[in-house]
Protein backbone atom coordinates (compact mmCIF):
# COMPACT_ATOMS: atom_id res chain seq x y z
CA UNK A 1 0.00 0.00 0.00
CA UNK A 2 1.31 3.72 -1.25
CA UNK A 3 1.70 5.58 2.10
CA UNK A 4 1.65 9.56 1.27
CA UNK A 5 5.05 11.74 2.17
CA UNK A 6 4.81 13.35 5.29
CA UNK A 7 4.78 17.16 4.94
CA UNK A 8 7.79 17.33 6.58
CA UNK A 9 10.07 14.77 4.44
CA UNK A 10 8.77 16.83 1.87
CA UNK A 11 10.20 20.43 3.00
CA UNK A 12 13.47 18.29 4.18
CA UNK A 13 13.57 17.00 0.15
CA UNK A 14 12.89 20.00 -1.03
CA UNK A 15 15.51 21.73 0.89
CA UNK A 16 18.02 19.22 0.27
CA UNK A 17 17.41 19.76 -3.33
CA UNK A 18 17.92 23.32 -3.29
CA UNK A 19 20.82 22.88 -1.08
CA UNK A 20 22.67 20.75 -3.77
CA UNK A 21 21.94 23.01 -6.65
CA UNK A 22 22.41 26.78 -5.06
CA UNK A 23 26.31 27.88 -4.66
CA UNK A 24 27.07 28.87 -1.38
CA UNK A 25 28.40 32.62 -1.73
CA UNK A 26 29.79 34.17 1.57
CA UNK A 27 28.25 33.70 5.21
CA UNK A 28 24.66 34.60 4.50
CA UNK A 29 23.27 31.67 1.67
CA UNK A 30 23.48 28.86 3.65
CA UNK A 31 21.36 30.58 6.24
CA UNK A 32 18.88 32.23 3.40
CA UNK A 33 19.08 28.37 2.02
CA UNK A 34 17.59 26.82 5.34
CA UNK A 35 14.97 29.51 5.74
CA UNK A 36 13.33 28.34 2.43
CA UNK A 37 9.47 28.02 2.90
CA UNK A 38 7.92 24.16 2.69
CA UNK A 39 6.30 25.12 -0.82
CA UNK A 40 7.75 26.03 -3.84
CA UNK A 41 8.37 30.00 -4.67
CA UNK A 42 6.40 31.32 -7.10
CA UNK A 43 8.05 33.93 -9.46
CA UNK A 44 6.61 37.44 -10.49
CA UNK A 45 8.74 38.64 -13.66
CA UNK A 46 7.39 42.76 -14.55
CA UNK A 47 8.53 43.95 -17.46
CA UNK A 48 8.24 47.82 -19.11
CA UNK A 49 9.04 48.53 -22.88
CA UNK A 50 11.44 50.73 -24.18
CA UNK A 51 11.87 52.46 -20.06
CA UNK A 52 15.35 53.93 -19.65
CA UNK A 53 17.59 53.38 -16.59
CA UNK A 54 17.04 56.24 -14.52
CA UNK A 55 12.95 57.16 -14.91
CA UNK A 56 11.50 55.84 -11.60
CA UNK A 57 12.16 57.71 -8.03
CA UNK A 58 14.13 55.32 -6.48
CA UNK A 59 16.55 55.88 -9.74
CA UNK A 60 17.12 59.52 -9.76
CA UNK A 61 13.94 60.52 -11.34
CA UNK A 62 13.57 63.85 -9.76
CA UNK A 63 9.51 64.30 -10.79
CA UNK A 64 8.31 60.53 -11.55
CA UNK A 65 5.50 59.71 -9.22
CA UNK A 66 6.06 55.45 -8.46
CA UNK A 67 5.77 54.68 -5.14
CA UNK A 68 5.10 51.32 -5.43
CA UNK A 69 8.54 50.41 -7.45
CA UNK A 70 9.84 52.72 -4.90
CA UNK A 71 8.34 50.17 -2.03
CA UNK A 72 10.47 47.17 -4.28
CA UNK A 73 13.36 49.07 -3.48
CA UNK A 74 12.61 49.52 0.17
CA UNK A 75 11.63 46.15 0.92
CA UNK A 76 13.54 44.69 -1.01
CA UNK A 77 16.99 45.18 -3.17
CA UNK A 78 17.46 47.99 -6.18
CA UNK A 79 20.29 46.30 -8.80
CA UNK A 80 22.47 48.92 -10.27
CA UNK A 81 24.59 46.90 -12.66
CA UNK A 82 21.47 44.76 -13.99
CA UNK A 83 21.78 43.96 -18.05
CA UNK A 84 19.49 43.23 -20.76
CA UNK A 85 20.13 40.29 -23.81
CA UNK A 86 19.42 42.92 -25.97
CA UNK A 87 19.11 46.84 -26.84
CA UNK A 88 15.99 45.88 -28.76
CA UNK A 89 12.29 44.65 -27.69
CA UNK A 90 12.04 41.00 -29.29
CA UNK A 91 15.81 39.67 -28.88
CA UNK A 92 15.57 41.20 -24.88
CA UNK A 93 12.68 39.02 -24.01
CA UNK A 94 13.56 35.96 -25.61
CA UNK A 95 16.82 35.90 -23.65
CA UNK A 96 14.69 35.61 -20.21
CA UNK A 97 12.43 32.98 -21.65
CA UNK A 98 15.51 31.02 -22.39
CA UNK A 99 18.70 31.68 -20.77
CA UNK A 100 20.50 32.16 -23.85
CA UNK A 101 21.75 34.95 -25.51
CA UNK A 102 19.37 35.48 -28.23
CA UNK A 103 21.28 35.85 -31.16
CA UNK A 104 22.71 32.60 -30.17
CA UNK A 105 19.55 30.69 -30.38
CA UNK A 106 17.50 32.04 -33.41
CA UNK A 107 16.17 35.36 -32.29
CA UNK A 108 18.51 38.31 -33.12
CA UNK A 109 16.64 41.02 -33.66
CA UNK A 110 12.75 42.06 -33.93
CA UNK A 111 11.87 40.63 -37.47
CA UNK A 112 13.47 37.60 -36.91
CA UNK A 113 11.26 34.26 -36.88
CA UNK A 114 9.12 33.07 -33.45
CA UNK A 115 11.24 31.86 -30.47
CA UNK A 116 11.42 28.42 -31.08
CA UNK A 117 9.17 26.30 -28.95
CA UNK A 118 11.44 23.61 -28.61
CA UNK A 119 13.83 25.18 -26.94
CA UNK A 120 13.48 24.91 -22.76
CA UNK A 121 12.07 27.90 -21.76
CA UNK A 122 11.35 28.81 -18.23
CA UNK A 123 7.53 28.08 -18.86
CA UNK A 124 8.33 24.47 -20.15
CA UNK A 125 10.94 23.66 -17.71
CA UNK A 126 8.88 24.89 -14.19
CA UNK A 127 5.31 23.40 -15.77
CA UNK A 128 7.14 19.99 -15.77
CA UNK A 129 7.93 20.20 -12.13
CA UNK A 130 4.50 21.07 -11.03
CA UNK A 131 4.26 25.00 -11.64
CA UNK A 132 1.30 27.07 -13.22
CA UNK A 133 2.35 29.32 -16.06
CA UNK A 134 0.89 32.78 -17.24
CA UNK A 135 1.67 35.28 -19.40
CA UNK A 136 -0.10 38.85 -19.62
CA UNK A 137 0.34 41.73 -21.64
CA UNK A 138 2.89 41.83 -24.75
CA UNK A 139 4.24 39.03 -26.25
CA UNK A 140 6.51 40.34 -29.25
CA UNK A 141 8.15 36.42 -29.55
CA UNK A 142 6.08 35.63 -32.96
CA UNK A 143 8.02 36.05 -36.68
CA UNK A 144 8.35 39.51 -37.29
CA UNK A 145 6.44 42.84 -35.55
CA UNK A 146 2.74 42.12 -35.51
CA UNK A 147 0.84 39.15 -34.16
CA UNK A 148 -1.10 37.08 -37.11
CA UNK A 149 -4.84 37.33 -36.90
CA UNK A 150 -6.51 35.12 -34.22
CA UNK A 151 -3.00 35.16 -32.63
CA UNK A 152 -4.28 36.12 -28.97
CA UNK A 153 -6.75 32.87 -29.00
CA UNK A 154 -4.36 30.47 -30.28
CA UNK A 155 -4.42 27.99 -28.07
CA UNK A 156 -1.65 25.72 -29.76
CA UNK A 157 0.63 28.20 -29.88
CA UNK A 158 -0.22 28.68 -26.09
CA UNK A 159 0.01 24.73 -25.27
CA UNK A 160 3.85 24.60 -27.53
CA UNK A 161 4.88 27.39 -24.86
CA UNK A 162 3.73 25.79 -22.32
CA UNK A 163 2.01 28.41 -21.04
CA UNK A 164 -1.12 27.85 -18.99
CA UNK A 165 -2.80 31.53 -19.33
CA UNK A 166 -2.32 34.49 -21.11
CA UNK A 167 -3.85 37.70 -23.04
CA UNK A 168 -1.47 39.06 -25.20
CA UNK A 169 -1.45 43.25 -26.56
CA UNK A 170 0.27 44.72 -29.73
CA UNK A 171 0.32 48.42 -28.57
CA UNK A 172 -0.15 50.42 -25.43
CA UNK A 173 -2.74 52.14 -24.45
CA UNK A 174 -4.49 54.04 -21.60
CA UNK A 175 -6.44 50.93 -20.30
CA UNK A 176 -3.89 48.53 -21.27
CA UNK A 177 -1.79 48.04 -18.63
CA UNK A 178 -5.18 47.63 -16.03
CA UNK A 179 -6.53 45.06 -18.47
CA UNK A 180 -3.22 43.36 -17.94
CA UNK A 181 -3.28 43.56 -14.64
CA UNK A 182 -6.96 42.83 -14.08
CA UNK A 183 -5.83 39.28 -16.03
CA UNK A 184 -3.11 38.79 -13.63
CA UNK A 185 -4.85 38.77 -10.64
CA UNK A 186 -7.05 36.92 -11.70
CA UNK A 187 -4.12 33.85 -12.46
CA UNK A 188 -2.92 34.83 -9.65
CA UNK A 189 -6.83 34.00 -7.35
CA UNK A 190 -6.08 30.46 -9.67
CA UNK A 191 -3.31 29.91 -8.52
CA UNK A 192 -2.72 30.34 -4.39
CA UNK A 193 -2.12 26.79 -3.78
CA UNK A 194 0.14 25.58 -6.85
CA UNK A 195 3.45 27.44 -7.40
CA UNK A 196 3.26 29.75 -10.43
CA UNK A 197 5.47 31.59 -12.48
CA UNK A 198 4.30 34.59 -14.31
CA UNK A 199 4.78 37.15 -16.77
CA UNK A 200 3.50 40.41 -16.76
CA UNK A 201 4.90 42.65 -19.66
CA UNK A 202 3.69 45.97 -19.55
CA UNK A 203 3.76 48.13 -23.31
CA UNK A 204 4.19 51.31 -21.56
CA UNK A 205 6.14 53.80 -21.91
CA UNK A 206 6.85 52.47 -25.71
CA UNK A 207 5.60 54.95 -28.85
CA UNK A 208 3.03 55.99 -29.30
CA UNK A 209 2.42 57.72 -25.44
CA UNK A 210 -1.27 58.09 -24.93
CA UNK A 211 -1.74 58.32 -21.82
CA UNK A 212 -5.32 59.73 -20.51
CA UNK A 213 -6.09 63.05 -19.42
CA UNK A 214 -6.56 61.40 -16.15
CA UNK A 215 -3.31 59.74 -16.31
CA UNK A 216 -1.60 62.69 -17.44
CA UNK A 217 -3.54 65.02 -14.72
CA UNK A 218 -1.40 63.14 -11.62
CA UNK A 219 1.26 65.35 -12.91
CA UNK A 220 -0.20 68.86 -12.54
CA UNK A 221 1.03 69.73 -9.40
CA UNK A 222 4.85 69.49 -10.73
CA UNK A 223 4.63 69.70 -14.28
CA UNK A 224 2.86 72.67 -16.33
CA UNK A 225 4.32 74.10 -19.63
CA UNK A 226 2.64 76.77 -18.95
CA UNK A 227 3.85 77.82 -15.01
CA UNK A 228 7.46 78.96 -15.19
CA UNK A 229 7.67 77.21 -11.83
CA UNK A 230 6.87 74.33 -13.08
CA UNK A 231 8.90 73.78 -15.90
CA UNK A 232 11.37 71.10 -16.30
CA UNK A 233 14.73 71.79 -14.48
CA UNK A 234 17.20 70.63 -16.32
CA UNK A 235 20.14 70.66 -13.73
CA UNK A 236 18.29 68.22 -11.67
CA UNK A 237 19.57 65.64 -13.69
CA UNK A 238 22.91 64.43 -14.46
CA UNK A 239 24.87 65.75 -16.57
CA UNK A 240 24.97 63.21 -19.31
CA UNK A 241 20.88 63.44 -19.50
CA UNK A 242 21.66 67.39 -19.47
CA UNK A 243 23.75 66.89 -22.40
CA UNK A 244 20.99 65.03 -24.17
CA UNK A 245 18.11 67.62 -23.02
CA UNK A 246 20.45 70.68 -24.45
CA UNK A 247 20.86 68.69 -27.47
CA UNK A 248 17.00 68.57 -28.08
CA UNK A 249 16.78 72.27 -27.30
CA UNK A 250 19.56 73.24 -29.76
CA UNK A 251 18.14 71.01 -32.51
CA UNK A 252 14.76 71.30 -32.08
CA UNK A 253 14.07 74.78 -29.94
CA UNK A 254 9.86 73.95 -30.05
CA UNK A 255 10.24 71.31 -28.44
CA UNK A 256 7.81 71.36 -24.84
CA UNK A 257 10.44 68.77 -22.63
CA UNK A 258 8.16 69.58 -19.78
CA UNK A 259 5.05 68.80 -21.69
CA UNK A 260 6.40 65.49 -23.60
CA UNK A 261 8.13 64.49 -19.89
CA UNK A 262 4.76 65.00 -18.04
CA UNK A 263 2.89 62.74 -20.40
CA UNK A 264 5.35 60.16 -20.61
CA UNK A 265 6.10 60.29 -17.05
CA UNK A 266 1.89 59.72 -16.49
CA UNK A 267 2.90 56.38 -18.16
CA UNK A 268 5.31 55.24 -15.64
CA UNK A 269 3.00 56.11 -13.30
CA UNK A 270 -0.14 54.31 -14.51
CA UNK A 271 1.95 51.04 -14.61
CA UNK A 272 3.37 51.90 -11.15
CA UNK A 273 -0.18 51.82 -9.84
CA UNK A 274 -1.02 48.49 -11.32
CA UNK A 275 2.72 47.45 -9.86
CA UNK A 276 1.27 48.33 -6.58
CA UNK A 277 -2.08 46.12 -7.16
CA UNK A 278 -0.30 42.86 -7.86
CA UNK A 279 2.20 43.71 -4.54
CA UNK A 280 -1.46 44.18 -3.08
CA UNK A 281 -2.57 41.03 -4.16
CA UNK A 282 -0.21 39.27 -2.80
CA UNK A 283 -0.44 40.50 0.66
CA UNK A 284 -4.09 40.18 0.68
CA UNK A 285 -3.22 36.47 0.24
CA UNK A 286 -0.45 36.00 2.22
CA UNK A 287 1.73 35.19 -0.57
CA UNK A 288 4.20 37.91 0.08
CA UNK A 289 7.03 35.36 1.34
CA UNK A 290 6.56 32.61 -1.22
CA UNK A 291 6.93 35.43 -3.93
CA UNK A 292 9.89 36.75 -5.51
CA UNK A 293 9.07 39.65 -7.76
CA UNK A 294 11.12 40.81 -10.11
CA UNK A 295 10.90 44.54 -12.31
CA UNK A 296 12.63 46.10 -14.96
CA UNK A 297 12.78 47.28 -18.66
CA UNK A 298 13.41 45.23 -21.87
CA UNK A 299 15.88 48.00 -23.36
CA UNK A 300 15.94 52.19 -23.13
CA UNK A 301 14.41 54.30 -24.81
CA UNK A 302 15.24 56.10 -28.41
CA UNK A 303 17.70 58.40 -27.67
CA UNK A 304 19.84 58.28 -31.09
CA UNK A 305 18.01 60.51 -33.80
CA UNK A 306 17.55 63.49 -32.11
CA UNK A 307 19.13 65.24 -35.25
CA UNK A 308 16.97 63.88 -37.35
CA UNK A 309 13.36 63.29 -35.98
CA UNK A 310 11.85 66.79 -34.99
CA UNK A 311 9.69 65.62 -32.28
CA UNK A 312 9.94 62.23 -30.24
CA UNK A 313 7.88 61.16 -26.86
CA UNK A 314 10.76 59.01 -25.50
CA UNK A 315 13.41 61.66 -25.64
CA UNK A 316 12.30 62.84 -21.73
CA UNK A 317 13.59 59.26 -20.69
CA UNK A 318 16.58 59.58 -18.01
CA UNK A 319 18.89 57.18 -18.29
CA UNK A 320 20.97 59.23 -15.66
CA UNK A 321 24.43 58.70 -16.09
CA UNK A 322 24.95 56.51 -19.07
CA UNK A 323 24.43 56.86 -22.77
CA UNK A 324 23.10 56.17 -25.85
CA UNK A 325 19.62 54.11 -25.84
CA UNK A 326 17.26 51.53 -27.57
CA UNK A 327 19.30 49.91 -30.88
CA UNK A 328 22.44 50.91 -28.85
CA UNK A 329 24.93 48.55 -26.74
CA UNK A 330 26.13 51.85 -24.84
CA UNK A 331 24.68 51.36 -21.33
CA UNK A 332 22.28 53.44 -21.79
CA UNK A 333 20.25 50.62 -24.13
CA UNK A 334 21.52 47.50 -22.26
CA UNK A 335 21.59 48.79 -18.59
CA UNK A 336 18.22 49.00 -16.92
CA UNK A 337 16.19 49.69 -13.87
CA UNK A 338 16.27 46.52 -11.77
CA UNK A 339 14.00 45.88 -8.42
CA UNK A 340 13.46 43.08 -6.57
CA UNK A 341 11.44 41.69 -3.58
CA UNK A 342 11.09 38.90 -1.56
CA UNK A 343 9.71 39.67 1.68
CA UNK A 344 11.11 37.80 4.61
CA UNK A 345 14.34 36.18 2.37
CA UNK A 346 15.58 39.41 1.05
CA UNK A 347 16.35 41.99 3.49
CA UNK A 348 15.18 45.41 2.31
CA UNK A 349 16.29 48.72 1.55
CA UNK A 350 19.51 47.44 -0.43
CA UNK A 351 21.53 48.70 -3.51
CA UNK A 352 23.66 45.65 -5.01
CA UNK A 353 25.76 46.87 -7.57
CA UNK A 354 26.41 42.80 -8.18
CA UNK A 355 26.38 42.23 -11.96
CA UNK A 356 23.68 40.12 -12.95
CA UNK A 357 20.97 39.36 -16.62
CA UNK A 358 18.15 38.51 -17.95
CA UNK A 359 19.67 35.53 -19.18
CA UNK A 360 20.42 34.35 -15.08
CA UNK A 361 16.50 34.37 -14.75
CA UNK A 362 16.55 30.94 -16.06
CA UNK A 363 18.73 29.42 -14.04
CA UNK A 364 18.31 31.15 -10.94
CA UNK A 365 14.29 30.39 -10.74
CA UNK A 366 15.00 26.57 -11.85
CA UNK A 367 17.48 26.13 -9.00
CA UNK A 368 15.12 27.95 -6.35
CA UNK A 369 12.51 25.59 -7.34
CA UNK A 370 14.58 22.54 -7.20
CA UNK A 371 14.29 21.95 -11.46
CA UNK A 372 17.78 20.35 -12.77
CA UNK A 373 19.09 22.64 -15.93
CA UNK A 374 22.99 20.40 -15.88
CA UNK A 375 22.19 19.11 -19.55
CA UNK A 376 20.62 22.44 -21.25
CA UNK A 377 22.60 24.78 -23.18
CA UNK A 378 23.01 28.03 -21.30
CA UNK A 379 24.27 31.47 -21.30
CA UNK A 380 23.38 32.33 -17.99
CA UNK A 381 24.03 31.20 -14.36
CA UNK A 382 22.59 30.94 -11.22
CA UNK A 383 22.53 33.88 -9.40
CA UNK A 384 20.24 33.16 -6.40
CA UNK A 385 22.68 34.41 -4.18
CA UNK A 386 22.92 37.81 -5.38
CA UNK A 387 19.32 37.84 -5.55
CA UNK A 388 19.14 37.28 -2.11
CA UNK A 389 21.83 39.63 -0.78
CA UNK A 390 25.50 38.43 -1.48
CA UNK A 391 27.85 40.77 -3.47
CA UNK A 392 29.62 38.71 -5.72
CA UNK A 393 32.13 40.13 -8.92
CA UNK A 394 31.42 38.86 -12.14
CA UNK A 395 35.01 38.50 -13.98
CA UNK A 396 34.24 36.20 -16.71
CA UNK A 397 33.60 38.65 -19.77
CA UNK A 398 29.41 38.83 -20.62
CA UNK A 399 28.54 39.48 -24.38
CA UNK A 400 26.12 41.39 -26.79
CA UNK A 401 26.00 41.57 -30.47
CA UNK A 402 28.18 44.21 -30.58
CA UNK A 403 29.60 44.94 -27.00
CA UNK A 404 31.99 42.87 -24.67
CA UNK A 405 32.12 44.18 -20.99
CA UNK A 406 35.39 42.10 -18.73
CA UNK A 407 35.10 43.17 -15.19
CA UNK A 408 34.68 47.03 -15.61
CA UNK A 409 36.32 47.36 -19.00
CA UNK A 410 33.86 47.18 -22.23
CA UNK A 411 34.18 47.36 -26.13
CA UNK A 412 31.55 48.70 -28.40
CA UNK A 413 32.10 49.68 -31.71
CA UNK A 414 35.72 49.06 -31.40
CA UNK A 415 35.68 52.11 -28.63
CA UNK A 416 37.09 51.14 -24.99
CA UNK A 417 35.98 52.14 -21.85
CA UNK A 418 36.16 51.69 -18.54
CA UNK A 419 32.69 51.88 -16.36
CA UNK A 420 34.36 52.44 -13.22
CA UNK A 421 36.08 55.62 -13.93
CA UNK A 422 33.54 56.38 -17.09
CA UNK A 423 30.09 55.31 -16.51
CA UNK A 424 28.69 57.56 -19.48
CA UNK A 425 31.18 56.27 -21.98
CA UNK A 426 33.05 59.72 -22.73
CA UNK A 427 36.62 58.96 -22.93
CA UNK A 428 37.16 56.16 -25.50
CA UNK A 429 40.87 54.34 -24.22
CA UNK A 430 41.33 52.22 -27.11
CA UNK A 431 44.58 53.74 -28.68
CA UNK A 432 45.82 54.19 -24.96
CA UNK A 433 45.04 50.56 -24.50
CA UNK A 434 45.30 49.06 -27.48
CA UNK A 435 46.33 45.24 -26.33
CA UNK A 436 43.35 45.41 -24.12
CA UNK A 437 41.07 46.85 -26.92
CA UNK A 438 42.55 44.04 -29.45
CA UNK A 439 42.46 41.41 -27.15
CA UNK A 440 38.47 42.24 -26.00
CA UNK A 441 37.59 42.78 -29.90
CA UNK A 442 38.89 39.18 -30.33
CA UNK A 443 36.92 37.73 -27.53
CA UNK A 444 33.82 39.06 -29.19
CA UNK A 445 34.70 38.08 -32.60
CA UNK A 446 35.34 34.66 -31.29
CA UNK A 447 32.33 34.59 -29.21
CA UNK A 448 30.09 35.35 -32.33
CA UNK A 449 31.30 32.56 -34.28
CA UNK A 450 30.72 30.00 -31.84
Amino acid sequence: MHMPTPPRLLRRSFLQTVSLLLPVVGATWPRAAAELPARKPNFIFIMMDDMSWGDVACFGQPYAKTPHLDSLAANGCKFTQFYVGESVCAPSRSALMIGRMPNKAGKPNNGAPRLDPALPNVNNLLKAAGYATGHFGKWHLAKGFALPVGYPESVVERNEYKIDDWLLFTGPGPTVAKTVTDAALGFIDRNTNTPFHLNIWYLWPHLGVNPSPEQVAVYDDVLDPADPKKRVDVTKFHPTTQAKYKQIKEKHPEYDLTLKMKRYLATITDADTQVGRILAKLEALNLSKDTLVVFCSDNGAVANNITSVPSHDMWPANAGPYRGGKFEHREGGIRMTCLAQWKGRMKGGQVNDSLWRTVDWLPTVCALAGVKTDSINLDGQNVSDILLGAQRERTEPIFWQGAVREGNWKLVKGELYNLETDPSEQNDLAKKEPERAQRMSGLLQEWLKK
